[in-house]
């Protein structure tokens, strides 16, 4: 009996949904993509910006699987990811399996649970041709912007360096707060205040620490050791009373249920785990985990966990203020349900991230989980509970103190709370850390009015009544602290995420993406235990060529209404041709002209000074190389693991003679490919003077390098951008350029 086929992308899934749907169904997966474009371009400009797509290399017989499961099948069901990414992948294997789009039915599970399986199933539709043709545009652009780019990168700085459309507008964003963080310029502020304690009332009372404001009710800001020691002078025999007692309610409101954006910053913050560690521990609590035969077999725990709406489903929701009015009281549920509002654009089809099942609390299953797991699946539970629970309320109280002595009448503040109903923190089980999208700011700031404003709004302080004296308490009596502004701290992963989301770069489902891609090019490294980016010297010098060269991707501001001109192509609103067009004629003259500057560049600058061919110079690189300069990154791609090895002497970029360019910088002079005599490397090789480079001291180990390399490019091993081809020996220089400026040319006429 023929049975229905349903294709899904990960094998884990399909075991968890095989096991809902029973004997009639054939549950395969495609394991990712099966198509893709190939090394070469790949998108015809004149037709349309058609793209020619072949079967990814390895997945020839998974194919060739799928296509005898679906001779078979009486019905095609093609169960993807439930978003963009998803909705291409489902047209690719429509069409290898049926030969049309319209040959299959589409399905979407956005939970790996009974439920979510049956309704699934029980709702098929036709393909979304608006869905897909987004990430058709999205995968043209970045192959148009990635190879060009790559291309002027790699003809412009270095062998094998490389540049993508979103990535390189991260990289700017680090690049940029290194900078702010280099040219900032720390201010002296002395923080100044004294212990006091009521007069009256003994030890009962405690005593608190109120921090100076003001001098004769004006602003105090004290800014040198002179002026500071002359206050603490006088505060040290000033008489001290109450002047007023401010107090009010604060309240603070329940937390929304996860996005994607909100949990990677989460879980990098409290957890410690990277945004792409995140997304991997987040696949597999939704794709299934196996909780035994006592307590359910496989079964999702978590909803689809790419999103970036904050919508519940309402039976969902119901679910869930029965569990807190349980659990925890009626008085802990709100009357309405709280209600969170999703950014402008938000796929709305999509739920927040939230548990399945409440019948699975993270201590009950935890035993079935890896810690890494268990970790992120109580963050999501205890996030998810408390979004519906009424907010935490605070008694706040604020004290201004007067501090006379003689003619001189200095101003104090304390200001204390106490936390009068815990509401939703009852559950989240925290004290007073902040939580990605909170409404209050969740980094603690520093400076003259950050984190000792935030300790003195902390105090506990004694009751108090206005016109109150105060006695000094000494010691410790006065302290004078002297301080230094800070600069802009450096982007952790969680705050570059949020970043990112703020200004509308990049989607949910790209965030740990480019962050990866970022360091794994070597053009960031991670500071202060392995939180922080610090763009390297390479990382800076990609980023100042790219924005020397004026294009428009470059610009955050671009890249984001990029962004929201995709969503329109989703939403149907916009012709993804027209997008192309209009970002190709946008970028693609400009990066011809950007290239076009480097024919001229290899024969020398405006000033005259001779600039190296670059592939002398990349065989000067490899010849100065020392044996421990070879550093291997890993790239996976598609499902296959891909090797590509990067030969730099430390990070050499211009290609250039003995003279750094002109204009550029300190840290670009640093990186300048110099002749020096040095004992671990082969003598100078007289490249300014016009050789063709070759040293025979060197033949045995860095020609050999270079010439596997080239292999490799001939073979058609590294991207199409850095493909070169070889030169004839025995070149002199200015054949040498003529060749090189020839094929550069070639490479770009191949695909126009």
């Amino acid at each position: 009996m023929a049975k229905t086929l349903v294709v899904v992308e990960s094998p884990a899934k399909a075991k968890t949904i095989k096991k809902y749907l029973g004997s009639d169904y054939e549950v395969l997966a495609s394991k990712g993509h099966i198509k893709d474009l190939p090394k070469k371009m790949g998108i015809d400009f004149a037709n349309g910006f058609k793209e020619t797509y072949e079967i990814v290399v390895g997945k020839e017989k998974v194919v060739e699987e799928l296509k005898g499961a679906a001779s078979r099948a009486k019905e095609i069901l093609l169960a993807t990811d439930p978003d963009r990414e998803g909705e291409a992948i489902a047209w690719h294997l429509a069409e290898e399996l049926t030969g049309s789009a319209k040959g299959a039915k589409r399905v979407e599970f956005h939970e790996i649970t009974k439920t979510g399986v049956k309704k699934g199933v029980a709702s098929p539709r036709p393909l979304n041709k608006h869905l897909y043709d987004a990430q058709r545009a999205r995968r043209v652009l970045d192959r148009i912007v990635g190879y060009d780019v790559s291309a002027l990168v790699w003809s412009k700085l270095a062998f094998g360096l490389s540049a993508g459309r979103v990535q390189s507008v991260a990289l700017r964003l680090i690049v940029d707060r290194e900078r702010e963080i280099e040219a900032f310029v720390p201010e002296e502020y002395w923080n100044i205040g004294c212990t006091l304690s009521p007069l009256n009332g003994g030890s009962k009372r405690p005593s608190f620490f109120a921090r100076l404001t003001q001098k004769n009710k004006e602003k105090l800001e004290v800014t040198d050791g002179e002026t500071a020691g002359q206050v603490k002078a006088h505060l040290q025999g000033a008489t001290y009373k109450v002047i007023k007692v401010t107090k009010s309610e604060r309240k603070r409101k329940a937390p929304s249920p996860y996005t994607t954006s909100k949990l990677q910053q989460d879980a990098v913050n409290r957890l410690g785990f990277t945004a792409k560690r995140t997304m991997q521990i987040a696949q597999g609590l939704y794709e299934g985990v196996d909780l035994g035969k006592d307590d359910g077999g496989p079964v999702g725990l978590i909803t689809y966990m790419r999103t970036d709406s904050m919508r519940t489903a309402p039976e969902a929701l119901e679910a869930l203020r029965e569990h807190v009015a349980e659990r925890y009281g009626k008085e802990y549920l709100p009357k309405e349900p709280n209600q969170f509002k999703s950014k402008k654009l938000a796929q709305e089809a999509h739920e927040a991230i939230r548990p399945t099942m409440l019948d699975h609390p993270p201590d009950a299953v935890r035993k079935h989980l890896k810690d890494e797991q268990f970790k992120l699946y109580k963050l999501i539970w205890d996030r998810f509970v408390a979004s519906q629970m009424k907010e935490a309320v605070y008694d706040q109280t604020g004290v201004d103190i007067e501090g006379a002595n003689s003619d001189v009448v200095y101003g104090l503040r304390v200001g204390g709370r106490v936390l009068k109903f815990k509401g939703w923190l009852e559950a989240y089980g925290i004290g007073d850390g902040k939580l990605a999208g909170e409404e209050q700011d969740g980094e603690a700031k520093e400076g003259k009015d950050g984190k000792e404003a935030k300790d003195a709004e902390e105090a506990t302080l004694p009751e108090l009544v206005e016109g109150e004296v105060l006695a000094l308490v000494d010691p410790p009596g006065v302290l004078a602290e002297q301080k230094f502004t800070q600069p802009p701290p450096r982007y952790s992963e969680g705050s570059l995420v949020r970043e990112l989301e703020e200004r509308g770069i990049g989607r949910p489902s790209t965030y740990a993406e480019i962050i990866s891609k970022v360091q794994a090019r070597d053009y960031v490294e991670k500071m202060d235990g392995g939180r922080q980016f610090r763009p390297t010297l390479l990382g800076k010098f990609v980023v100042d060529g790219l924005v020397a060269s004026k294009l428009d991707f470059m610009d955050p501001a671009f890249t984001s209404a990029m962004e929201e001109e995709l969503d329109e192509v989703e939403a149907g609103r916009e012709d993804r041709t027209l997008e192309h067009r209009n970002r190709a004629i946008v970028g693609g003259e400009r990066l011809e002209r950007a290239i076009d500057q480097d024919d001229g560049n290899a024969e020398g600058d405006e000033q005259g000074r001779q600039l190296l061919p670059l592939d002398h110079a990349i065989e000067q690189v490899l010849l100065h190389r020392p044996a421990h300069g070879e550093k291997q990154r890993h790239h996976h791609r598609q499902g296959e693991q891909r090797e590509e090895a990067v030969h730099l002497r430390g990070q050499p970029e211009w290609v250039e003679g003995p003279q750094a360019p002109g204009g550029v910088g300190a840290d670009h002079q640093q990186l300048a490919v110099r002749h020096v005599d040095d004992p671990h490397h082969p003598e100078d090789h007289g490249q300014a003077q016009g050789d063709d480079g070759v040293n025979p001291a060197g033949q045995d180990t860095a020609e050999d390098d270079l010439r596997e390399i080239r292999q490799r490019d001939r073979d058609g091993e590294h991207h199409p951008s850095r493909v070169s081809p070889r030169e004839p020996k025995g070149l002199g220089p200015d054949a040498s350029r003529t060749f090189h400026r020839g094929a550069r040319r070639e490479r770009r006429g191949t695909h126009r």
